[in-house]
């Protein structure tokens, strides 16, 4: 139920059940998947500081409206569409989606989704309504040549977006560094880790050494995410001299079954093995069976921090990825970093921790360093957003006063 004199916050987020992470926070009991949820963190941020919310979701399914306490909960699944119309479809939801979100009361507004699209949002700043930009993914693609429609719309959010300076959070240094580059130097965004509970890793072992070397991928399984690249990996570290490598592969995508065959094909699956969707707790004895993780995103594809990396070095494992993954920036004394799209990079990289000891326990020993980091909430996403809206909040009340 909304209180009358509150002041009233919008949200607007991706394709996630709001209503789910919402009784999770009420109730204390820990999501189902692993890691952390930036949307939870929203809840607790609002509830510490009064603020009712309106949160807008693109959950795929039905539309619907649901009330909990302080909080209204809007899901509006997005249309399909490709080409150009993809475009016009994401501009329709958003402007939609703050009209909605402006009709219930809200004059500030945290983006989270849509990202391309802000520029069109210009005109309500006319309106009064003020914007967060909490931003997950890079803007601009670190290892990849922009199409024309990609420049376009970056040459758009700088001038219709950018230029007004809003508050801003990045996941990563590379998305500060481009935000400071789209504003003219307007914006220093803040930077933000995703944070965890050291509770979470308490069960998960130090690496012991095997006959078989377990490597983890964990994520969507897209051809961009680079799941297809890794079974060519796969294929081309088979019958060397030295230790097995096996892939775990956790996750789904509209790829999956199309993987899965591609494996049976190439008479991988016992070293290619696919586990589908696993919740907290496998996801966590997977973790702590393997002996590196992989991030191998393809550059065609805005990558966001990946949490998975952070995941992987508090569990004190070291990370191969490329400079496509944003959080390498943060974990990079811990990770091998390899050239985008480069399959051979890959096969070699993970083939030199399988059989370096050496190098392997340089890795684990810089996880060691680099870990902490993730369990200080000051650091962490919820902490920046709580700074943003207390200062807004109060300029808001001191001009209605």
């Amino acid at each position: 139920m909304s209180r009358p004199d509150a002041v009233k916050i919008g949200y607007i987020s991706g394709p996630v059940d709001a209503r789910i992470v919402h009784d999770s926070w009420r109730s204390g009991h820990a999501l189902a998947y692993f890691g952390t949820s930036y949307l939870l963190q929203f809840y607790s941020v609002a509830a510490d500081l009064g603020l009712d919310l309106i949160v807008t979701t693109s959950h795929a399914g039905d539309r619907y409206d649901d009330v909990r306490p302080g909080v209204r909960i809007m899901n509006r699944p997005r249309r399909l569409a490709g080409g150009m119309r993809y475009h016009l479809a994401e501009v329709a939801w958003l402007w939609a989606r703050v009209a909605e979100t402006v009709a219930g009361g809200a004059r500030i507004i945290v983006l989270t989704d849509a990202m391309y699209h802000w520029w069109a949002l210009w005109p309500w700043r006319l309106r009064g309504v003020r914007f967060v930009n909490a931003l997950h993914c890079a803007i601009t693609r670190p290892a990849a040549r922009e199409p024309l429609t990609r420049r376009i719309l970056a040459w758009l959010l700088a001038r219709l977006h950018y230029r007004f300076a809003d508050p801003t959070l990045a996941a990563s240094p590379l998305i500060v560094d481009q935000v400071a580059a789209l504003s003219g130097g307007r914006i220093a965004a803040t930077l933000f880790l995703p944070t965890y509970a050291r509770e979470q890793f308490a069960a998960i072992a130090p690496r012991v050494a095997k006959d078989v070397f377990r490597v983890l991928f964990a994520g969507r399984v897209e051809r961009n995410k680079g799941v297809f690249d890794l079974l060519d990996v796969c294929r081309r570290l088979q019958g060397r001299a030295g230790p097995r490598i096996v892939f775990d592969i956790c996750g789904e995508g509209t790829a999956s079954a199309e993987l899965a065959a591609a494996a049976r094909d190439a008479e991988l699956s016992d070293a290619f093995v696919l586990h589908g969707f696993r919740d907290r707790d496998a996801l966590a004895r997977l973790l702590s069976e393997c002996d590196a993780v992989v991030v191998p995103t393809r550059s065609d594809f805005e990558e966001g921090f990946a949490m998975i990396v952070a995941e992987g070095v508090i569990a004190r494992r070291p990370v191969v990825t490329s400079r496509v993954c944003p959080a390498l920036d943060v974990v990079r004394q811990a990770a091998i970093e390899v050239e985008p799209d480069d399959v051979a990079g890959y096969a070699e990289a993970i083939w030199n921790l399988a059989t370096d000891p050496a190098l392997h326990a340089h890795k684990v020993a810089a996880a060691e360093d680099v870990r902490d980091a993730f369990f200080d909430d000051a650091r962490g996403y919820g902490a920046k957003l709580r700074a943003v809206l207390a200062r807004m909040t109060r300029r808001n009340e001191s001009a209605r006063g």
